[in-house]
């Protein structure tokens, strides 16, 4: 009997050293994910700047890729984007059309254009879209002497989360 008290005990060390490896392996095996949540935010880039070419009394500039003003979606939402003149006194501002298409009748004078872009399709990633911009002398009546030569109008993008 007293081999059977001192295997059974033998037994019991080895039950627990057994139970305790495998208790210890499992809280081992647990994986904690950490990450930091945060508001939906809007944000984007617009291209600084193109030259749209020389114009004359009475004609529009060219439409083509040259007029192509690049627009990246860079937050994490859908946005709408509308346009204003920075100096509202712009001689020309009232003559620049804008458009997400090359087809004449789908240009907008600026202060009524708006397109959507969407969000990206990853976490911090770049959704890139564009328009055209033209400016439109056809129905130009002013006088030009004050505005020939390098003349520059300045145009502000704003972005709103769509709807």
């Amino acid at each position: 009997m007293g081999n059977f008290g001192g295997f059974s005990g033998v037994l019991a060390i080895i039950l627990f050293v057994i139970f305790f490896v495998f208790v210890v392996n499992a809280e081992n095996n647990v994986l904690t994910l950490k990450t930091n949540i945060s508001e939906a935010f809007t944000r984007f880039e617009v291209q600084n700047s193109f030259d749209a070419g020389n114009i004359t009394k009475g004609f529009s500039t060219p439409v083509s890729s040259s007029t192509k003003v690049y627009i990246n979606n860079t937050g994490d939402t859908d946005i709408v984007i509308t346009a204003e003149l920075v100096d509202l006194n712009t001689a020309l501002g009232k003559y620049v059309y804008l458009s997400s298409t090359t087809t004449d009748s789908s240009f907008r004078n600026l202060t009524y254009f708006s397109m959507n872009i969407s969000k990206p399709s990853e976490y911090q990633g770049v959704n890139s879209d564009y328009l055209y911009a033209k400016i439109d002398l056809t129905s130009f009546d002013g006088n030009f002497s004050n505005i020939l030569g390098g003349h520059e109008i300045q145009i502000r993008f704003i972005a709103m989360a769509s709807s």
